[in-house]
């Protein structure tokens, strides 16, 4: 199966990235949005209310195919599960504590008390996944019963894919990524 995977845009945010949508069909079971498509976080408070709408509006699009990210400060959301398949999810419930992933969702929107700048420096650098993390995401996705798990949050350059004791973990870099499961 084909699945079109759109991550960490961070749209209204300092870095947002540009994906072009008119090549996907945003109604199909096939298209999953894995999280920090908006950035409440950090958008401009003249944008909050058409950030919150255009998280709602996804939110009614997508169904259980959008997980919310820890940028759009809602409550975590169950991961997206094609059944002894695979598990979409953020990521930062599984790979920051649970007490830092419910710190950073409750926060003010617009309110990250560190400048523009700084945080388009940071939105700029890429991630990379460590062993220890992706044995998280290994026994995460036991717990689950799949032989799969795709997440977002990390923002690796390119993608990572590996295959970790009968585990296909996935962590997919921000904007569309398409992938064969």
């Amino acid at each position: 199966m084909r699945f079109t995977i759109i991550a960490d845009t961070h749209f209204y945010g300092v870095s947002p990235v540009q994906v072009n949508i008119s090549d996907i069909d945003l109604y199909s079971i096939y298209t999953v949005f894995v999280g920090d498509i908006y950035d409440k976080a950090n958008c401009l408070k003249k944008d909050l209310p058409q950030v919150e709408k255009e998280i709602s509006e996804l939110q009614e699009m997508a169904g259980s195919r959008y997980i919310s990210g820890n940028h759009e400060l809602l409550p975590k959301s169950k991961p997206y599960i094609v059944p002894n398949l695979v598990a979409f999810i953020h990521g930062d419930e599984v790979l920051w504590s649970k007490e830092k992933s419910e710190e950073f969702r409750s926060k003010k929107p617009c309110d990250s008390g560190i400048t523009r700048t700084v945080k388009k420096l940071w939105a700029n650098k890429h991630g990379s996944i460590s062993s220890d993390e992706a044995m998280l995401l290994v026994n995460y996705a036991k717990r689950l019963g799949v032989s799969a798990i795709v997440c977002g949050h990390v923002h690796p350059k390119q993608m990572y894919d590996s295959r970790i004791n009968g585990i296909r973990v996935i962590c997919v870099p921000r904007g569309k990524t398409q992938i064969d499961i």
